[in-house]
């Protein structure tokens, strides 16, 4: 397990794994994962015991999947605006 701020430098292995620098990174069984979407559903899948985070429904993972894509743009200006208090 490993934590790394957002707001600093990351460090090159990081870099080696995840070029643009963006969290998460998840690297399993050597599959590297860098996408939070494709991580959460990852995690999801692996280690469901209980509440999940997406419905069972396709329709009702695609709402969710479409909502969650209209604020990608906004989600992507908040990381740069911390990621550049750091200057």
């Amino acid at each position: 397990r490993a934590s790394i701020i957002l707001r600093i430098k990351k460090p090159e292995s990081y870099l080696k794994l995840n070029p643009k620098g963006e969290v998460p990174t998840l690297v399993i069984d050597g599959k590297i994962l860098t996408e939070s979407g494709l991580v959460n559903e990852f995690l999801e899948h692996k280690f469901t015991s209980g509440t999940k985070l997406l419905p069972d429904s396709s329709l009702d993972r695609a709402d969710i999947r479409l909502f969650l894509k209209q604020f990608q743009p906004i989600i992507k200006a908040i990381y740069v605006l911390l990621k550049g208090q750091d200057r």
